[in-house]
Formats: structure tokens, sequence, C-alpha cells
């Protein structure tokens, strides 16, 4: 067959067919996946902060968790030291052992916390004078703070005072009450 190249329908044709040849070869490079290696490198960052970021996180959440038991302990501590009074017996200034175990505890407590300041407030049940039981009151509270010295307290951070009578924790008159109002109460000041 000849082919007359100024017939422009021959050539017309000759050009669609050509440009068909070519189109399965071009759309076969388009579907084609992008290069492994730049998807794996990708994964694998992604992967690799993920991984930091939830150690670090778990790092920050168990120091959190082991400042607050921290604070938590210390409050404890803290809040035994106010709370527990040394008791005395009847028309006494002695220190008993359950007396001297509390102030062992407490003596330890400030050698751990050696920027605090106490005050030892005396006290004493009703019976007596006034004057009497502002004495007593200072004296229990000088037991306390010398036997504080002696475990190797600075004198000088503890502070004591009598309220003799006038501060009692149960108001009622009998022996169950005025045991629990010959003490001594710490104060952190």
């Amino acid at each position: 067959m000849h082919f007359n190249h100024r017939n422009p329908l021959i050539l017309c044709v000759l050009c669609i067919s050509l440009s068909m040849l070519s189109l399965p070869v071009s759309c076969a490079k388009k579907a084609m996946a992008p290069p492994e290696p730049i998807v794996d490198v990708q994964e694998e960052v992604i992967v690799i902060k993920t991984d930091d970021s939830d150690t670090a996180s778990g790092m920050l959440i168990e120091e959190q968790i082991a400042a607050e038991q921290a604070l938590a302990e210390a409050a404890a501590e803290m809040d035994r030291f106010v709370s527990e009074a040394i008791y005395f017996a009847f028309d006494s200034a002695a220190l008993s052992p359950g007396a001297q175990m509390e102030l062992s505890w407490k003596a330890a407590y400030m050698d751990r916390n050696p920027d605090i300041a106490i005050a030892i407030q005396g006290n004493c049940d009703d019976r007596g004078t006034v004057e009497y039981n502002l004495a007593l009151g200072e004296r229990r509270a000088l037991a306390a703070k010398t036997y504080l010295v002696d475990m190797g307290v600075d004198g000088m951070r503890i502070r004591t005072v009598s309220f003799g009578e006038e501060n009692p924790v149960d108001p009622a008159q009998n022996e169950v009450a005025w045991a629990k109002n010959r003490r001594d109460d710490f104060i952190i000041e």
C-alpha cells in the first residue's frame, strides 16, 4: 500500500494510531507505587518518634507520681508531728517511755527538716490552782525540750509556752478527760 503523505485523512489516522500505542505504556508508569525505601523511612521515623514520646511521657508520669507520693509522705509526717501529743501522769512532768519514743521520732523529724522551728505547749488538767498549773505546764514543756536537745536538736529552734489548764482537749470532769488534758502539744512555727 502506498501512502500519500499529502492525504490529510491518512495522516490523521496514522497519528491517532501511534498515540494509542503509547498510551498504555504511559499509564502503566503512572500506576506504579512510590519506591519502597521512601515509604519505609517515613514509617520508621514516625514509629521512633512515637516510641520516644511514649517513653518520655511515661517517665514524666512516673516522676510526677513519685513527686506526689513524696509530698503526701511529707504532709503525713508533718501532720503526725503536730497531731501526736505526749501525755503525763497526774501532777508530774516526768517523761514516760511512750513519750520518749514519740520525742525520739520528733527529733528525727526535726533533723530531716532543719528549717523548722517549733513551740511546745505545756497543758494541765483543771485540778489545782491556776498558778500551779501554769508552772506545771512549763515544766512539762521544758522536759520535752530538754529531751529533744539531748537528741541533738538545736535549742534555738524550740520555744516553750505553758497554757496551764486554759486549753483543755476534753472539758469533762473525769479521769479520762483529765488524762487527755495532761499533755504537751507541738506546733510548727
